[in-house]
């Protein structure tokens, strides 16, 4: 054990020894890298001074030959005469008479010694010697030859926006602007900064500045909309131009609809596109007649999404189409020459699918041009064209058109022509979304298309009412998502809904894929969510039942949910037992006095017997058992609380009627001395 001890111990000391030379040597390289960094820096402040000389090449030395002496040994270093040694001896020059004689290099010239030229670049400050903003500048007069133009129309631009100028003096500054950038516009029209000068000269200059402009801009109209920021002043000739401006804009975009849709400046030129045709949605103040007679046609506006989908429509632009009435070719008649025999329509097929498929991406799809295309092939070319394709291309991405009114049709033609395989990818990409497609004024449509067609109503539940239920209240006090309630608990209710929704509904009530019951798929929605519907009014009666939007909700509800209703029945129950005092402000009337709170009380009373016959609970017994003594004596002193006690002697419930009767005992002289209508036919119903 000693003898072992004694081999680990001498194994760990060379181990130390080791770990400490190799330590040594790193600090070492460190310190010499650290010695080199400083001397590169000090290289670099002071510059490369060449030496004065260059130094002869020495000669080579050849060793002497081994010289026995006498002593028989060899002698290294001891040169005979003549030898080497003294030769180099001899030669050596002192170095006072090598500086005397040898001529200076030029490179042994030192800077002071330059005779610098008045303005060289000796006189120049150095880049590295300015400040930031002094290089930002010496940078830009560089790059940007109109960088001086450029300073001198910003001043004259902060002066011309300023909203206390008047307006002679803002005519002044558009003349020296316009007199400053005449000719240069193209240069400065792509720029950050200068852009915004020129939009606002297209802004607050008259008419003569305006039109100059667009003359010297009207051949860059489609680069511009492609550009970040030249985009904005396309949009002020749209705004602020005449109608022929307008309409050379939009001919300018002519062919190249599809180019400017698949490239990277898609989402760009296709906000453009959509000021151009709908100047109205983007909240210009200018009428669509105005707009529609700076088209070239009638249905000029919808040109570039029809180039879009077939980019040679020039190709059937002939005699005969230029006669018609639209005087462009429809999709419709695209499609028919799509599917025939002769060679014209065979070259026109993979153009076709190839550019309507083109824009699935999630940056064009936002577009209304684009929900506009994809909505005329499904209206006019489905029956010609592989409509499963394009349904099979969209049904992950078109969550993101439901915003617009044809890119909420374009996803409910999906919906019902779709396979359960589409349908249940549509319901995927919903997920996360439901809530704010529920409360969009067009989007709200595709989950009543959904609702409609769907058989897996277990996937419906899991994946759209689910998060629609976590949101309930959010839902049901939007106006667009208590439709989606409604149609759920009520479907096509003509009381909720119009006769052209209704209609537009009714197109995919004859789709191939549905096979379910319709009476069986609503009884199942309804179920699944009634509860949370129920709950809803439990806990929030009040609020919901004085609101004139929500009460005809909370009927809806009462009327047609499945499951029990005494709860939220006995949390109306609770507001109509508040002491009643006539007189009050609007805002803390009694329910019963109440416009909406009123009529909802009516309307439970007289949907009562089919309460019963449904072998749920009676309201009007409910309502009676709980109302303090003389509280309907009470009621009768206003005219909608005389109403409400007609309501329950009309219900022709015995039990109700006899314990009205029994509460209004000596009330008659006090109605007949009323003067509102309620009161007069109370007391008719009583005699």
């Amino acid at each position: 054990m000693a003898v072992m001890g004694g081999k680990t111990a001498s194994s760990d000391a060379a181990l130390h020894q080791k770990a400490d030379k190799l330590m040594e040597k790193v600090k070492k390289q460190k310190m010499d890298k650290k010695q080199q960094d400083l001397q590169k820096k000090q290289k670099k402040k002071m510059g490369k001074i060449a030496l004065s000389t260059k130094l002869p090449k020495a000669k080579a030395f050849k060793k002497p030959d081994k010289m026995k002496t006498a002593m028989g040994k060899t002698s290294k270093g001891v040169a005979a005469e003549g030898g080497p040694f003294e030769d180099r001896k001899l030669k050596r020059k002192s170095p006072d008479t090598d500086n005397a004689t040898e001529k200076p290099s030029k490179k042994q010239k030192l800077p002071a010694e330059k005779k610098a030229a008045p303005g060289g670049k000796e006189d120049r400050p150095q880049l590295h010697e300015l400040k930031k903003k002094e290089r930002k500048v010496v940078r830009q007069q560089h790059t940007n030859k109109n960088y001086d133009l450029a300073v001198q129309a910003k001043k004259i631009w902060e002066e011309l926006r300023k909203q206390d100028v008047s307006d002679a003096e803002k005519q002044k500054l558009c003349a020296q602007l316009w007199k400053m950038i005449k000719g240069k516009s193209p240069e400065l029209i792509f720029a950050h900064d200068t852009v915004r000068v020129i939009e606002c000269l297209e802004k607050y200059g008259s008419a003569t500045y305006r039109n100059a402009l667009f003359e010297e801009l009207k051949d860059m109209i489609v680069p511009m909309a492609k550009s970040k920021y030249a985009k904005f002043f396309v949009e002020k000739l749209i705004k602020y131009g005449t109608k022929v401006q307008r309409k050379a804009i939009f001919h300018s975009f002519s062919g190249q609809a599809g180019q400017r849709q698949g490239d990277g400046a898609a989402k760009t030129s296709s906000t453009i596109c959509d000021k151009a045709l709908a100047v109205v949605v983007q909240g210009y103040k200018i009428r669509v007649g105005q707009i529609r007679g700076s088209l070239p046609s009638r249905n000029g506006r919808k040109r570039g999404g029809k180039q879009t989908v077939f980019p040679e429509h020039l190709f059937f632009r002939t005699q005969n189409a230029m006669e018609m009435k639209s005087q462009v070719r429809s999709i419709k008649i695209f499609a028919a020459r799509e599917g025939s025999p002769n060679k014209e329509g065979r070259r026109s097929t993979p153009a076709f699918k190839e550019n309507l498929l083109k824009p699935n991406e999630k940056n064009v799809l936002q577009h209304s041009i684009v929900h506009r295309v994809f909505l005329d092939f499904f209206t006019h070319a489905a029956d010609y064209a592989p409509r499963s394709e394009v349904i099979e291309a969209l049904r992950d991405t078109v969550v993101h058109m439901v915003h617009t009114r044809e890119g909420a049709k374009v996803a409910m033609h999906c919906v019902w022509h779709g396979t359960a395989k589409d349908r249940k990818h549509i319901l995927k990409s919903l997920k996360t979304h439901v809530v704010r497609v529920c409360v969009e004024e067009h989007a709200h449509l595709v989950l009543l298309a959904l609702c409609d067609v769907v058989d897996d109503t277990k996937l419906m539940q899991k994946l759209v009412l689910s998060e629609m239920i976590r949101s309930l209240k959010e839902t049901a006090f939007n106006p667009y998502g208590r439709k989606v309630l409604l149609y759920l608990l009520s479907r096509r209710d003509p009381l909720y809904f119009h006769p052209d929704v209704v209609k537009l509904l009714q197109d995919g009530d004859n789709n191939n894929t549905s096979k379910k019951d319709q009476a069986l798929r609503e009884n199942e929605l309804r179920e699944g969510v009634s509860a949370p519907a129920l709950k809803l009014i439990a806990d929030n009666a009040e609020e919901m039942v004085k609101e004139k939007s929500l009460c005809f909700l909370v009927l809806t509800i009462l009327n047609h949910a499945v499951g029990d209703v005494r709860p939220a029945l006995e949390a109306i129950v609770d507001l109509c037992q508040r002491p009643f005092q006539t007189g009050k402000s609007a805002e803390s009337f009694h329910i019963v006095e109440q416009a909406s709170g009123h009529l909802v009380v009516k309307r439970l009373i007289q949907s009562d017997k089919e309460r019963i016959e449904k072998g749920q609970p009676s309201f009007c017994e409910m309502l009676l058992e709980s109302l303090p003594e003389g509280c309907l004596k009470s009621w009768v002193s206003c005219n909608r609380g005389s109403f409400i006690v007609v309501a329950l002697l009309e219900t022709e419930i015995p039990s109700v009627v006899e314990k009205v009767k029994k509460e209004l005992t000596g009330c008659k002289n006090m109605l007949g001395k009323s003067s509102f209508k309620g009161a007069e036919i109370l007391l008719a119903k009583l005699k």
